[in-house]
């Protein structure tokens, strides 16, 4: 993964949450891996980022083609588009402190760190649990940073 890659496919994450609101991020990995040809979670998690990016392009492009060019509208229950941001950020940050790990590992890593207090598969995370674990996450690495311990 090189930050460019990475970047590409945040924008291109950004563009499939405007042109479907509705779905989760678990939900869209998922999705993006089976249209990439990843239908087990192994094979999602050997998804390159580029090879994410590009589906995802792919997929905006025809749904894009498909709407005239109009996003939906963001509906009550769609919490993706306020999650996003937030979100982003933290699996940035996860990234660089793994940079071995492509972004499907990433979201697959938090997602499983979500059972301690949500317990559904992959596909079915909320973005609010999702979030709740890298804020958690996020919370135990400063914990252990501010102590100085590894």
């Amino acid at each position: 993964m090189t930050p460019e890659i990475r970047m590409e496919l945040l924008e291109a994450i950004g563009e499939m949450c405007r042109y479907f609101p509705s779905y989760r991020l678990c939900q869209m990995i998922a999705n993006l891996g089976t249209l990439a040809g990843a239908e087990t979670p192994d094979a999602l998690a050997r998804l390159t980022d580029a090879e994410l990016s590009r589906t995802a392009r792919d997929t905006v492009r025809r749904r894009k083609e498909c709407l005239g060019g109009n996003p939906p509208e963001v509906l009550e229950g769609d919490t993706l588009p306020a999650f996003l941001p937030e979100i982003e950020v933290e699996l940035v940050r996860r990234g660089q402190h793994n940079p071995e790990l492509s972004f499907a590992q990433l979201v697959q890593h938090v997602a499983e760190q979500t059972r301690a207090f949500a317990p559904f598969d992959f596909w079915d995370v909320e973005d609010a649990d999702f979030l709740r674990a890298l804020r958690e996450q996020t919370g135990a690495l400063a914990g252990r940073l501010d102590f100085g311990r590894p």
